[in-house]
């Protein structure tokens, strides 16, 4: 009796996963429940199982897969769960066996049911699956007959989920794990087994690629103990179906009443002339397996598989025994978007075509697995897939008593089973994902939970997003582009590989582009200038990360970034967005990358660069590099037309090995015209468009000193900051017992080392700013005189999910602000300054004072009172000009973080 997993190329309106039919028809040991059911809405306590309570209901039609209710808009799903809001969905169908069907094994399943479902048959209870995935059931004897045979689901919408005491579920389920509104829906479909004495529960391919052996791991089944079985396995090429090899091994059965149970066998099949499966050649092979007994066929399963073995090593992945570097990007369960022409019918445009313009070549799977049909399409185009399971936190700690504990991880264990049966025998399936950011260290995580994946699936590594297992350290950095500080990410790689201790190290989120305003890195309310921002951040940091050979890296997320997501639509040059052609030139397997994080330049300097030659391929590589400087953003088109007109170019040709990386010095000089410029590595003579490597640079005149006349009074200050200022020609004096403000002027160099007891030092401040004196202050964390001016500085709060840091990169002008302190200052200078993370500015000011100051810089937003530089009263008259500009971090010649801007910022406000 055969039942053979269908492969699916065309996907419904409701994304039909694989299930137990062939070629699209149905066969005699599969029956479909797809289709024509009725449904009723109501408490759950209508026992709609019986005939006699269905008759005093009001059912209504339906089809299944589908949806008891008009889908929630993404706010409403948000909003509280309204009173009367149905909490289950009754749905009824009726189905004709024959008397061999109805005396056969038979076996319930379904693939996907949103908070799932428990299942009635002819009045009677068959099987309940609380879990969203795919479940199977075996039906107990005598429930089926021949004849008419009446199937019921009862489905609870989030409403009827069964909630511990803190109101979360008991069941993890995705997004709706953090308590949106759900209801209820059939999004997989639903079909009967049948087989004679026992079937297979599951079956997985295990490929030995170094042996030439494919072993299956197989997991009969049946209500008695049956011994003296037979499985036969037999392996074709697909599609051609040639014969590839065959084995074969005693087995039994042995009845587990526990649904994850089950004895399991090896069956060995010699393949040695199968080719692997890799994502450049995506090879499968044809599984049929047979369960026997004296010659009698009592089950048969078909299956496509491939050979390719995935494991981690020395902190890289490896495929066949080769490094396999993943780059990609997230999914969000696209499969159940329905009401979105653009993705409907569009697999494989959305997760291959597109994807490969942008160098992906795999994709996490957020908070839910793909389908069966999309593995289908990731099978046989080679897109890789982190298949994430639905437990979801988002750092929420649910807060169970250790009862619902119990019950929360037996249903994730129940729910990652489902999943993987279903989806293990796809070659594009390289990993699980175990959950998603759990608030703390989870010790059953890492412990129990792992341990059963890997017990159930030995084929795969695991991986826990946001945290850890084992194998992989995973990185989650979704504030990469709401924190102020741009070189933050690229600073702190070198500690995850030291927290890693030589596991693989990943990102699988960064990137994410809500949580901060339009204007904080561009100052304007330009949505396109800030997307080239953002896409300049991505290419950034995925370029800084690929220097430093992290082995997976998948930017969130990927919807919004394609041509279908707009309907065809393009930005330019054939891009959706900037973004989508950042990651074309970021994601690229071979790419010269330009180690340069600092913008800031003298006219005319002459700057080496190192220069990180990747190539991540499996193939030896010629490449040509042109090292172009522009006066126009490229904007990350291969083909820009300023490449044409370069202010200058320098040229190179290199020889790259496979699977290699190594840096070489690129010498380049700044034009003697202030401005600011691009710096472009383009590399040619890999396969299709070029890839970029593109940063922006500025030449800077060298700042002047003031010509001054009046001695510096330096306060909180040390040797060094008197040396330094003593070194561009300006009289500094420490003391202050006689202010002049016709002769002195007081910098205040660190107020964070002023005595704050110092009353006296107060008085003469005041009397000395009354006078018309002139007061600088330079970026202080704290402002202990309130008596001479009432400002405050705030403390950032600390790191929690989407808050404010006080570091900032990037600092503005206020509208109308011609201040003199920014003549002869070019104002894009003030965007990042050299040094690692980019510090301009630190903290903002606030306090009575500023609302009657003068403001002149801000940072981020203005509306948020995020203000950087302003002239502010004195208590006792006079101003202050308070700076939070971060100078003092940023003079010293001899460095890297020495910048041109923030001295000649100094000296303006130095000057009389």
């Amino acid at each position: 009796m055969l039942k053979k997993i269908l492969v699916t190329f065309v996907l419904g309106v409701m994304c039909m996963c694989s299930t137990g039919w062939a070629d699209g028809s149905w066969r005699e040991n599969s029956m479909s429940l797809n289709g024509p059911w009725q449904f009723v809405l109501g408490d759950g306590n209508e026992r709609a199982e019986t005939p006699a309570q269905q008759a005093k209901l009001r059912w209504q039609p339906i089809t299944l897969p589908g949806r008891f209710m008009e889908p929630l808009s993404w706010s409403e799903r948000w909003d509280d769960e309204p009173a009367d809001s149905p909490k289950f969905a009754w749905a009824k169908r009726g189905f004709q066996l024959s008397s061999r069907q109805a005396q056969s094994v038979a076996i319930l399943q379904w693939n996907k049911i949103d908070f799932g479902a428990v299942a009635f048959i002819n009045g009677q209870k068959v099987g309940e699956n609380a879990p969203t995935g795919p479940y199977q059931v075996m039906i107990p004897s005598e429930v089926l007959r021949p004849g008419e045979n009446e199937i019921v689901l009862k489905i609870p919408s989030s409403a009827g989920v069964r909630k511990g005491k803190s109101g979360y579920f008991l069941i993890p389920a995705g997004f709706a794990s953090e308590r949106p509104r759900g209801i209820p829906q059939v999004l997989g479909d639903i079909w009967l087994d049948f087989a004679d004495q026992a079937y297979f529960k599951w079956a997985l391919a295990i490929p030995d690629v170094v042996k030439g052996e494919v072993r299956f791991k197989v997991t009969p089944a049946g209500p008695a103990p049956l011994d003296g079985l037979r499985v036969t396995a037999t392996v074709t090429s697909w599609p051609e179906g040639s014969p590839l090899g065959t084995g074969e091994a005693p087995v039994r059965v042995k009845p587990d009443p526990d649904p994850l149970g089950g004895e399991s066998f090896l069956v060995a099949v010699p393949v040695p002339r199968a080719k692997p499966w890799t994502p450049d050649e995506p090879n499968l092979c044809s599984a049929e397996i047979t369960l026997s007994k004296d010659g009698k066929l009592l089950d048969t399963l078909s299956f496509r598989f491939g050979m390719r073995e995935i494991e981690t090593k020395d902190g890289r992945y490896l495929l066949n025994g080769k490094s396999l570097w993943l780059r990609g990007s997230n999914l969000v369960g696209e499969w159940n978007w329905t009401d979105n022409d653009w993705i409907v019918g569009r697999a494989k445009q959305y997760v291959v075509d597109e994807a490969r313009e942008m160098s992906m070549n795999s994709f996490r799977t957020h908070t839910q697995p793909m389908p069966e049909g999309w593995a289908d399409i990731c099978d046989e185009y080679g897109t890789m897939v982190l298949a994430e399971f639905c437990k979801l936190h988002n750092r929420i700690d649910f807060n169970f008593t250790p009862e619902e504990t119990a019950i929360y991880h037996r249903n994730c264990l129940t729910d990652a089973a489902g999943w993987m049966s279903r989806l293990w025998n796809h070659p594009s399936v390289v990993m699980w994902v175990l959950s998603n950011e759990p608030p703390g260290k989870d010790d059953w995580e890492t412990g129990p939970y792992r341990d059963f994946v890997l017990a159930l699936d030995p084929t795969r590594p695991t991986m826990r997003s946001g945290a850890e297992t084992r194998e992989i350290l995973d990185i989650h950095l979704c504030d990469n582009t709401w924190r102020t500080a741009e070189g933050e990410l690229i600073a702190s790689i070198p500690s995850w590989f030291e927290m890693a201790e030589g596991r693989v190290v990943t990102n699988s989120e960064y990137m994410n582009s809500t949580g901060y305003p339009i204007t904080q890195w561009t100052g304007t309310e330009d949505e396109l200038a800030n997307r080239l921002v953002y896409a300049q951040l991505g290419l950034e940091h995925t370029e800084a990360m690929r220097r430093a050979r992290m082995a997976g890296i998948w930017p969130y997320m990927y919807a919004g970034w394609t041509k279908t997501r707009h309907n065809g639509k393009q930005w330019k040059a054939g891009y959706a967005q900037p973004v989508s052609a950042a990651w074309h030139s970021a994601l690229s397997p071979v790419l010269a990358s330009l180690d340069l994080f600092n913008p800031n330049y003298l006219t005319d300097q002459q700057v080496t660069t190192e220069l990180y030659l990747i190539n991540d391929s499996w193939q030896d590589a010629k490449i040509h590099v042109d090292l172009l400087l522009t006066k126009e953003n490229p904007e990350f088109i291969p083909e820009a037309e300023c490449f044409s007109r370069p202010v200058a170019k320098w040229s190179y040709d290199y020889e790259l090995k496979a699977d290699s990386l190594q840096r070489v010095p690129v010498t380049w000089k700044l034009p003697e015209q202030e401005g600011q410029y691009w710096l472009t590595a383009r590399t040619t003579g890999i396969t299709g468009r070029p890839v970029l490597s593109q940063r922006v640079v500025r030449a800077i005149t060298a700042p002047a000193s003031p010509k001054m006349t009046r001695t510096i009074v330096l306060l909180g200050g040390d040797a060094a900051a008197g040396a330094y200022l003593r070194s561009k020609g300006l009289s500094v004096s420490d003391g202050f017992s006689d202010l002049n403000p016709s002769e002195d002027m007081v910098l205040i160099w660190n107020a964070d080392a002023l005595a704050p007891d110092d009353k006296s030092s107060v008085g003469k401040l005041g009397e000395f700013a009354s006078a018309g004196g002139r007061i600088v202050v330079l970026s202080a964390s704290v402002w202990s005189w309130p008596e001479l001016c009432d400002i405050t500085i705030p403390k950032p709060p600390p790191y929690e999910w989407m808050s404010e840091s006080f570091v900032y990169s990037r600092v503005f002008p206020y509208a109308g602000a011609n201040h003199p302190l920014l003549s002869g200052v070019l104002l894009e200078s003030l965007m990042r300054w050299n040094g690692l993370p980019g510090t301009v500015a630190l903290a903002p000011l606030q306090g009575p004072a500023i609302a009657s100051g003068t403001n002149i810089l801000w940072a981020r937003q203005p509306d948020q009172d995020h203000i950087i530089m302003s002239e502010v009263p004195a208590r006792k008259g006079g101003t202050i000009l308070f700076s939070q500009l971060d100078i003092r971090s940023h003079l010293d010649e001899g460095s890297q973080s020495y910048d041109p801007a923030a001295e000649k910022m100094l000296l303006n406000m130095l000057a009389p």
